[in-house]
Order: structure tokens, then C-alpha cells, then sequence
């Protein structure tokens, strides 16, 4: 007994697969680490590859309670130094990552200490269902904003009341995203476009509801010798549509397209992935937000009667200082995915406070070539000095490419960058158009 009371409590930490939500869990792994315990965290194995790459992880970073295991994504295998598609990610670990964490677990209970508790990524519901079939506690941590969650929380309406998928990409730009949204608990002066983005699609959705209009519609356009036929066959055969007048003799005939829609279907694999996930946190133990009370205090007070206890433990960022003094100190782990050019912070510090565009587009968005070098110019045309990280990957489907006037223009007041450790970026950065979810301190 006395052993079982003085052992560590164990948990396993897994990220989804992207920068912007591995380094948050990190943080979080090493501040639990910094109050007694026993870590195990959980890459996938292609990002656990591109850490290994980066020098983010080396075979140094050994501590007997601070582990990182690995599963596979079920995408092929790729030794490409990219973040990958993200639908596709998706949709594979959907389908494919449950049996392996499941057996992760089996095999880390076998083990001392045993698993006491998962903390996954809001949006890696599949852990639920092994946490559940073993019997470990799950808590989910969201990374975005309690705002941008109770938008996810909120889709499964948005899909009912027919506001989104779009009709088509006119609506992106003829003023349809101002419409208002005040139905939303906790959410003032809301429209559209302040929602999470994937609600922007115009792919369009089917549901089991939408198939059996449509095949009653075209059912009782049967010719009568075909319900002649068919009365024969079958027992008595009652014709009691179509449908939209039977609703009320008020009714005006309106297209099916009309109707609220819903999501049944894989037709917007982003649109169902976060939906599917948000309704699936109230399967959790508990919610950890990335967020504090007194900055959204209405949404969380809102969010309080939808979602098991929420503890709100951010930010991050000023939080995991509090764990300067743990063993994690000589622990040179990072979550980086992109090896880091330390010098731009060299160069950053010789700048003044607030003098410097910091332009990081986070580690998801992609853009062509002439898009990179419209944002050169603006860069160029504004005349600050600046530091722009460009990733490998920055540019679809080839390298980025600066014209040389540019370069000629903005030599010796502008700095690029592959990726650079964005913690640590100094107050000198003055700005940060970023994308993907992401701000200065995370990408």
C-alpha cells in the first residue's frame, strides 16, 4: 500500500498533429511535469521524425518520467519535411489511430506507473473511445479560444438553420458573412465571418433527410403505369406527395436547396471533423482551456451548463515559467516541427521596442507565389524593418521566390527566416499578420 500511495500519477499527453496544437500541449505536458508527473508524450510518427530532424528532440532528451512514444497517422509514409494536408489528416485519423493508441496504452499499463489519465487534443476524440474502453480518465484540452470553441460547439446549429455551407463563393465577398448571430449563449455582436472559418465552404451537403425528399419528389412523378405495376407486386400503395404541400396550404413551393441542410454525409471533411469533435467533448472527464476568466468570462460561464467542469489554465506562455525549476531546465526538448534559425533573434534584439513588422504565417496556410509577393511588396512599401518567416512549405506546390528588386529594396532592414523560436520573440516585434489559428507567440 505504501508503494501504491507514493507513486506518480501517469499521464499521456497527445497533440493533434500540427505546430500550433503540439507546442501548447508541451507546454502543458512540462508544467504537469513540473508538479510530480510521470509524462508520456504521444507524436505521431511522421511528426515524431520531423522533431528528431529539427534537433527539437535528440537522444539526450532522456528523463525516466518524461517519455515521447509515437503512433502512425494512417496517411503513407513521407519523408517530407511539411505539415501535411490537413483534411486528409483528418479524415485518416478518424479512421486509422485508434487501434494504435489503444494498444499504446495496453502496453504503457503494463509498465510502472500504470496510465492514470489522457489528456488529449480537443480535436483527437478517438482517444475517448480507448480511454473509455479501458477505464482511464480522459480530460480534452482545446487550444483556441473559449470563443472559438463555443463557435465548433455551435456548428451543429449553424448546419440546421441552412447558414452554412455557403450557397456558392459569392457569399464569401456580397456581404452574407455580416449576417448577425446573437443565438449563440455568451456571444455578443456576433456575425458569420467572426465564427471559425470552416464554415465557409461551398461544398455541398447531403443528409438522409435531403435523399428521401428528393426520392419522394421523384416518386410521385411516377408515371401511372408504373404505380398500376407496382400495385400489383405490393400490398396497398397510398401516394401522398410531394411533400412541400403537404406542410401547410399556406406554403408557397420552395426548392429543396431552401431547407436547413445537414452534415450526414462526408461531403466537407473540415465542416463534420470540428463539428463531430466539438459535440464529442462532453464525453470528457473535463475541458482544459488555453484561456482566463477574466477574458472570457461570458462564454465560459455560458459554456459551463453545455460541457463536464472546465478549468481554464492559461495562458500558457507565463505559466510554464512557473516550471523553471524543475529538472525540465537542462531539458532541451522543443515541439518545433522546423529546425530553428536562433539567429533572428540575434538580430531582433539589436532593434528597438516596437520598431519591427514580425510577419509569421503560421505552420498550416499555404499560398501561391504572386500572393508572396504581393505581401513583399506591402513589406517593402511600408518601410519598416521587419523579420518574415517563410516555411519550406509556405508555397503551394514549389519553392517561394522573391524578385530581386525586392530584395534589392528592403536590403539591410529586413530579415528571413525558415521558422524561428516564437516564444522567445522580444517585445521589438510590433506586429504579426498570422493565419491558421495562430498568433506571435504560437504558429
Amino acid at each position: 500500500m505504501r508503494c501504491m500511495s507514493t507513486r506518480k500519477p501517469h499521464v499521456v499527453c497527445i497533440p493533434y498533429p500540427a505546430q500550433g496544437h503540439v507546442t501548447p500541449m508541451m507546454m502543458l505536458a512540462k508544467l504537469l511535469h513540473s508538479h510530480g508527473f510521470h509524462i508520456t508524450f504521444v507524436n505521431t510518427q511522421y511528426n515524431h521524425r520531423r522533431l528528431l530532424r529539427s534537433k527539437a528532440l535528440s537522444s539526450d532528451d532522456v528523463l525516466p518520467d518524461f517519455r515521447f512514444e509515437s503512433i502512425p497517422d494512417g496517411l503513407p509514409p513521407s519523408d517530407k519535411d511539411a505539415t501535411q494536408d490537413i483534411p486528409s489528416l483528418c479524415e485518416s485519423i478518424q479512421n486509422n489511430a485508434l487501434p494504435p493508441f489503444l494498444d499504446l496504452l495496453r502496453q504503457l499499463n503494463e509498465g510502472s506507473p500504470p496510465v492514470s489519465c489522457v489528456v488529449s487534443d480537443g480535436v483527437m476524440s478517438f482517444t475517448l473511445d480507448a480511454a473509455k474502453e479501458l477505464s482511464i480518465p480522459e480530460v480534452m484540452f482545446w487550444t483556441p479560444s473559449a470563443c472559438g470553441f463555443m463557435g465548433y460547439l455551435h456548428y451543429k446549429h449553424l448546419l440546421e438553420r441552412g447558414l452554412t455551407p455557403l450557397k456558392d463563393e459569392s457569399d464569401i465577398t456580397n456581404g452574407y458573412l455580416d449576417v448577425a448571430v446573437e443565438w449563440i449563449p455568451g456571444l455578443k455582436n456576433m456575425r458569420l465571418k467572426d465564427l471559425p472559418t470552416f464554415i465557409r465552404t461551398t461544398t455541398p451537403t447531403t443528409s438522409c433527410s435531403t435523399t428521401a425528399t428528393v426520392e419522394a419528389q421523384r416518386a410521385s412523378m411516377a408515371k401511372a403505369p408504373v404505380r398500376e405495376a407496382m400495385a400489383a407486386m405490393l400490398p396497398p400503395i397510398y401516394t401522398i406527395g410531394p411533400p412541400h404541400f403537404a406542410f401547410s396550404p399556406s406554403f408557397r413551393t420552395v426548392p429543396l436547396t431552401s431547407f436547413p441542410r445537414s452534415t450526414d454525409g462526408p461531403d466537407d471533411i473540415m465542416l463534420n471533423y470540428c463539428n463531430r469533435e466539438a459535440q464529442r467533448a462532453s464525453m470528457a472527464k473535463a475541458v482544459i482551456m488555453n484561456t482566463f476568466d477574466e477574458l472570457e468570462q461570458p462564454v465560459l460561464e455560458a459554456m459551463a451548463a453545455m460541457l463536464p467542469p472546465i478549468y481554464t489554465i492559461g495562458p500558457l506562455t507565463l505559466l510554464s515559467r512557473r516550471a523553471s525549476d524543475s529538472p525540465l531546465t537542462s531539458f532541451r526538448s522543443r515541439s518545433n516541427l522546423w529546425k530553428e534559425e536562433s539567429g533572428c533573434l540575434e538580430w531582433l534584439h539589436g532593434r528597438a521596442p516596437a520598431s519591427v513588422v514580425y510577419v509569421n504565417f503560421g505552420s498550416i496556410t499555404v499560398m501561391t507565389n504572386t500572393q508572396l509577393i504581393e505581401f513583399a511588396w506591402g513589406l517593402a512599401n511600408c518601410k519598416y524593418e521587419f523579420l518574415w518567416v517563410i516555411r519550406p512549405d509556405l508555397v503551394k506546390g514549389d519553392a517561394a521566390v522573391l524578385p530581386e528588386e525586392f530584395l534589392e529594396e528592403t536590403k539591410g532592414r529586413g530579415l528571413l527566416a525558415s521558422w524561428c523560436p516564437q516564444e522567445a520573440v522580444p517585445p521589438s516585434a510590433a506586429s504579426s499578420p498570422t493565419a491558421g489559428g495562430t498568433r506571435r507567440s504560437r504558429a
